[in-house]
Formats: C-alpha cells, structure tokens, sequence
C-alpha cells in the first residue's frame, strides 16, 4: 500500500481541475491488484490515444490497525456519497476516490466510478472498468 494514513496528505481535488479529456473522452479504469488493500490502486486510460492518469480507490473506513484518513476527510467522504458523489483526493502525484467503506467490492467499485464520471461532466456509459480476480 502507498502511503494512506492519517498522515498522509490528502488534498481535495476540484473535478474540473483534471485533463479535460477524461470527461469528454471514452475512459477505461483498471484495477491494478485485487481487492486485498484498503487503497486499491488502479490507472484512467483515454481509450482515444493512450493517455493515462493514476487513479486509486480508497476504502476511507479503514480503521485497523490504523485509520486510513483523518476524521475531516472520513466526514467529507460520507457526506459526497450520501449526496450523491465521491469525495475525490489527491495523495502526492495520484488522484484517489475515497469511498464510505472498509473493503472494496465490485458493485463499490462501479458505484464510484460511475460517480466520478458524473463528476467529471460525463455519461457512465462512457467508463469501462477492468477488475483483477486474483493477484
């Protein structure tokens, strides 16, 4: 895992603050390992030309052996989801979706993708996603 933790430093990141093309594009996000790690780190491809941005999913409610986030972005991460919306991050070079859980699922997976995408001002339709079923 990289370095989640309260410690670590996540900034909020504005949606329209990201490469333009990843919401006028058709975008594949794969999933870089199996769903063993509260951070599960994964890449956004422009399926035009190539282009890839990191993008890593962040299991916000991890709690042992240490909490993953502090308390404010715990909160900002359940208040975005329960409006609708995931609560984007940025943790060093890599932008992160924080989702309200403590293990990543499939159907979670979807879910946040699918409201990133909104975020960014595009159709879910637009976003693959590409699992790992194993390591």
């Amino acid at each position: 895992m990289t370095a989640a933790g309260p410690s670590a430093r996540w900034e909020p990141v504005d949606p329209f603050d990201l490469p333009e093309w990843i919401g006028t594009d058709d975008i594949t996000w794969s999933a870089g390992c199996a769903f063993s790690e509260p951070l599960l780190v994964g890449v956004l491809r422009d399926d035009n030309d190539g282009t890839e941005i990191a993008c890593d999913l962040l299991a916000a409610d991890v709690a042992c052996p240490r909490p993953v986030v502090d308390e404010p972005t715990r909160h900002a991460t359940h208040q975005a989801w329960r409006l609708g919306q995931v609560h984007l991050l940025r943790g060093g070079d890599r932008l992160t979706l924080a989702i309200p859980t403590v293990r990543h699922t499939a159907d979670g997976v979807l879910e946040a993708i699918g409201r990133f995408a909104q975020a960014v001002g595009a159709p879910r339709e637009r976003f693959v996603i590409r699992l790992r079923a194993g390591h």
